[in-house]
C-alpha cells in the first residue's frame, strides 16, 4: 500500500482528480486530492495567492511519508515543499509538469520553447492579476482526448489562475535535491508540448521517466493507465 497526494495545476482543482483517486483506492492505496489555496473550496482573494502559500498548503496535509504528484504548474508547488521540509515527502512525480531550476519562476521556464501554445489563447482578468482560458479553447489544450462528461465538468469549475505565483523564481537548495523524483510525459499534450515537456524534464533520471499517450489530462483520459504508472513508480521508490 503507498499514500499518494494529487497536486493540480492552473486554473484545476481537487476535483479534477476524482477519477484517478478512485483507480488507486481500488489498487488499495491511501490517495488524496487537495485544493490549494484561490482555487475549488480552497477560496481566498486572488491578490492573497502565492506560491509560498500553495507549498504551504501542501506541507500542511502530509503526516506520514507521502507520494507527492504535481500536475502541470503543480510542479512547482510540490518542489517548494520538498525544499521547505521534506520530512513526509518519499518521491515527487511530475506529471506533464514544471521541473523548476533554482532561481527561475515557472514564467521563466516557458521560455525553453520558441512557441507556448497557452501564450496565444489565454486571457487576463481586468485587474491584471489573474488569466483564464476561454471556454472555446479549452477542449482543444487541456482535454482533446477527454470526454463531453469531463470537458462539460471542468467548463463548470475551472478557475481564474493567480499570475503571481508562476512569476515568482524558486529558490531550491539541498533539501530538494535529495527527493528523488520521476516525470510522466503526455505524448499527445497541447497545452506543454512534448519538446518542453523533454526540456523540462532533463534533469530526471533517464530510469525514472515514463511516458503515456493522452493529451494534457490523463487523470480524465486514461486514469488506470495512469494509476498502473503510478504503482509502478511508487513500489520502485519503496524498493530503494
Amino acid at each position: 500500500m503507498f499514500k499518494f497526494l494529487l497536486v493540480h495545476g492552473s486554473g484545476h482543482g481537487a476535483w479534477c482528480f476524482e477519477k484517478l483517486v478512485k483507480e488507486l483506492k481500488n489498487k488499495g492505496h491511501i490517495a488524496e486530492a487537495i485544493d490549494l489555496p484561490g482555487h475549488g473550496n480552497n477560496k481566498i482573494p486572488i491578490k492573497d495567492v502565492t506560491l509560498e502559500k500553495y507549498s504551504s498548503e501542501i506541507l500542511k496535509s502530509l503526516v506520514s511519508p507521502t507520494i507527492l504528484l504535481g500536475h502541470s504548474m503543480g510542479g512547482y508547488p510540490i518542489s517548494l515543499a520538498a525544499e521547505t521540509d521534506p520530512t513526509y515527502i518519499k518521491h515527487l512525480i511530475y506529471l506533464t509538469a514544471f521541473v523548476p531550476e533554482d532561481g527561475k519562476s515557472l514564467a521563466d521556464m516557458r521560455n525553453k520553447v520558441d512557441q507556448y501554445p497557452l501564450t496565444s489563447v489565454i486571457k487576463k482578468t481586468e485587474d491584471g492579476l489573474g488569466f483564464y482560458i476561454p471556454k472555446k479553447n479549452q477542449k482543444d489544450i487541456f482535454y482533446n482526448d477527454c470526454s463531453k462528461q469531463d470537458i462539460n465538468l471542468a467548463s463548470e469549475k475551472l478557475c481564474v489562475q493567480a499570475i503571481k505565483p508562476q512569476n515568482t523564481p524558486i529558490k531550491l537548495g539541498v533539501n530538494f535535491k535529495k527527493i528523488s523524483r520521476s516525470y510522466i510525459s503526455c505524448l499527445d499534450d497541447r497545452a506543454i508540448p512534448i519538446e518542453l515537456q523533454k526540456k523540462l524534464s532533463t534533469s530526471i533520471p533517464k530510469e525514472n521517466k515514463y511516458e503515456i499517450k493522452s493529451g494534457h489530462s490523463p487523470f480524465f483520459s486514461k486514469p488506470a493507465d495512469l494509476a498502473n504508472i503510478l504503482e509502478k513508480i511508487a513500489s520502485k521508490t519503496y524498493d530503494h
